[in-house]
């Protein structure tokens, strides 16, 4: 019997101009307790099973009721009375009695005893002899069983899966870590259970976070009656609200193992609150589907007696956006962009007298490529931290720093793309082994760390294709110690560097040493996990360098500290000079100046002119970058003498190959100018 609460005629009100709105329907339900059957529920507040499934009917108003007495106490002739007794006490659209058993043991001290779980509707009792101190054989079991109603899989559930449940390595179903053979029959987990008033939140997630398909259920674990309407000692009464096509054993067993369900605190005992949950339109919580869209819809209705306050979605158990809500009936209609991957989102309702209610999820295998500009990611909201924390975000790029370079077992990597360059962290392990010149698809969560944006555990790390990795951006240490945010995380070089302060670490320790190329001091950090602590300090007065540029900042807002981080010894070398020729008409120029490229547009060669203003020599940069701003080629990286200067580019990149035709831009660095022309190439 659907009871009409006031919360379910709204509710039922709400969903009229839904797409789906006719296909189911809530009832409400307990899907665990027991009656006098069970060893510890023969007190006097118990009853039988009969009397359990007539309170919760005609006392409780709830919609199915089921008794789940201990299989280790049932004896066949027992468990056959209570499916004769639910057979019975089941009327079609007006009340659903299930017939079940809770499995299992709680002992601390013997060996193979698991916790508990709940089966409905199995043909007969597991034998305890082969299952009960057997968690993988009850897996085995249930996967090779089927209800006795409608023929459907068995479904079950992990009842109050909190830690301490059993004794030695199978204790709390082995940690719940995943099996494959009880993978199918495990649809559920208590996120509530009345006779325990903690919530099961964290176990709900560390299951979801292990592989499990699991929805929520709120029961009641009755062993002293009041089936349906027994508060805990905190006056909230555990529910499960489960949505199906009709009140009949069938049509729940259906619901119940297509998981759409959601567990509800109620207080008081008429304020139930309604939750429907689906994405892209007819996906329903429980659910598991496949998209190729950028993104995935939702939409919550919410409903209740007293206020709502809050909805909040969940991705892969981390909360990533709310909405604040005023009233006692909402509709938010949501979304998100995943990137690649396989995700689960629930939602968690919270009204304004502090009760809850948990979604099952709806679990989502994306094969968009959807993916942000790395410089999105790294957006902050001023006050150093980035606008995007914690949310999940995919991006796409090219690996400069590759697996094993800078951690022995994390998976610290750097990459980049024509806006900007971040780290990526896989902690404790190293999923997929990446090489520089890498372009990946990596989805992860957006965290900071001493002011540097990186991405956290990432869910998705796909190799795309395999190439060259991309020509650093030759700057000056002046620029890029005051590039700062623009040049995070991105692949840096450096030429005729100088070390002036610090010491260069032993071998086997971190250290720090300040360089100058003319321009101004910038720190570089000597990371032990390379090669470069062993190499020792360069033996030349100066040098060039190459490295990441990284952030090592403990005090918001985040705004200095800058270091240089060279990825190998490598990276510390010596660059030829480029010849370029002094003109003829030499004389002591009076401003710097970057003059238009001769002839342009040009087809083979063009010659490029320059001044450099000045009363000494300095490092000059001449390159050429393309329209993303990503390097072509270097000209001109040397120090020269205040005059006039002209060199030539023959169209080709820094290996030697021909570039494409299109617009480039010719750039002139010293350390007081940074100029620019663009130049055209045609075919």
């Amino acid at each position: 019997m659907a009871r009409a609460f006031p919360a379910l005629i709204a509710l039922l009100a709400l969903f009229g101009a839904g797409p789906a709105a006719a296909q189911y329907t809530l009832y409400w339900g307990n899907f665990h307790s027991h009656s006098n059957l069970s060893d510890d529920a023969a007190g006097p507040l118990s009853g039988t099973p009969g009397a359990a499934f007539q309170h919760a009917r005609d006392v409780a108003n709830i919609d199915v009721l089921a008794v789940t007495d201990h299989s280790h106490y049932l004896s066949a002739s027992e468990y056959s009375s209570l499916q004769s007794q639910a057979d019975n006490w089941t009327t079609n659209g007006t009340f659903v009695a299930l017939a079940a058993q809770e499995h299992g043991s709680l002992s601390s001290t013997v060996s193979g005893a698991f916790g508990h779980l709940n089966v409905w509707e199995a043909a007969g009792v597991i034998n305890q002899n082969l299952y009960r101190y057997n968690l993988a054989g009850t897996y085995a079991w249930l996967a090779a069983n089927v209800d006795d109603t409608a023929g459907l899989p068995l479904a079950a559930s992990f009842n109050h899966p909190y830690s301490s449940a059993g004794a030695g390595a199978d204790a709390q179903f082995h940690d719940l870590d995943f099996d494959a053979n009880g993978y199918g029959p495990m649809k559920f987990i208590e996120v509530l259970n009345g006779k325990r008033t903690a919530s099961y939140e964290p176990e709900y997630l560390l299951a979801l976070g292990k592989g499990w398909h699991v929805g929520a259920l709120g029961n009641q674990d009755n062993h002293d009656g009041s089936w349906g309407d027994q508060p805990n000692n905190v006056g909230n009464i555990p529910l499960t609200g489960i949505w199906a096509t009709s009140l009949t054993k069938a049509a729940i067993l259906e619901a119940l193992n297509a998981r759409r369900t959601y567990a509800v605190e109620v207080q008081p005992i008429t304020d139930r609150i309604s939750l429907r949950f689906v994405a892209d339109g007819t996906h329903w919580m429980g659910s598991e589907f496949s998209t190729a869209a950028d993104s995935v819809q939702f939409q919550v209705e919410v409903s209740a007696s007293t206020d709502i306050a809050s909805i909040q979605l969940f991705r892969n158990g981390t909360f990533i956006k709310s909405i604040g809500v005023s009233g006692t009936s909402f509709t938010w209609n949501t979304f998100d962009t995943p990137g690649p991957g396989n995700f689960y989102y629930f939602v968690r309702v919270n009204q304004a007298d502090a009760d809850r209610a948990w979604s099952s999820p709806i679990w989502v295998e994306s094969t968009s490529n959807f993916s942000l500009p790395i410089s999105a990611v790294k957006e902050n909201d001023g006050s150093g931290f980035p606008t995007l924390w914690f949310q999940n975000v995919t991006i796409q790029g090219i690996v400069t720093v590759e697996t094993g370079a800078l951690h022995p077992t994390d998976n610290k990597i750097f990459v980049q793309d024509a806006s900007g360059g971040t780290m990526v962290q896989e902690f404790g392990t190293q999923t997929v082994n990446l090489q520089r010149g890498d372009n990946v698809l990596v989805t992860g969560i957006v965290d900071t760390f001493q002011g540097q944006t990186f991405l956290s555990s990432p869910s998705a790390l796909q190799v795309l294709s395999s190439g060259a990795p991309p020509d650093p951006e030759v700057v000056t240490t002046a620029q890029a110690d005051a590039g700062q945010e623009a040049y995070e995380g991105l692949l840096l070089e450096i030429h005729d560097v100088a070390i002036t302060g610090g010491a260069w670490p032993a071998p086997g320790f971190d250290g720090t040493v300040t360089i100058d190329d003319g321009s101004g001091p910038l720190t570089l950090f000597i990371d032990h996990f390379t090669d470069l602590d062993e190499a020792g300090a360069p033996t030349d007065s100066t040098f060039s360098v190459r490295g990441i540029l990284t952030q090592q900042d403990i005090t918001p807002p985040y705004s200095c500290c800058y270091v240089l981080l060279p990825r190998d010894a490598e990276d510390i070398f010596q660059v030829e000079g480029v010849d370029v020729l002094e003109l003829p008409t030499h004389h002591d120029a009076t401003a710097t100046n970057l003059s238009p490229a001769r002839p342009n547009p040009f087809s083979r060669t063009t010659r490029i002119r320059f001044e450099i203003a000045g009363d000494r020599d300095q490092p000059v940069l001449l390159a050429i970058h393309d329209v993303t701003g990503r390097l072509v080629r270097t000209l001109v990286n040397e120090r020269l003498s205040p005059g006039s200067f002209e060199t030539e580019w023959d169209g080709r990149d820094g290996r030697g190959a021909g570039v494409a035709a299109g617009v480039y831009f010719t750039r002139l660095v010293t350390p007081t100018q940074d100029l620019s022309r663009k130049i055209v190439r045609l075919d």
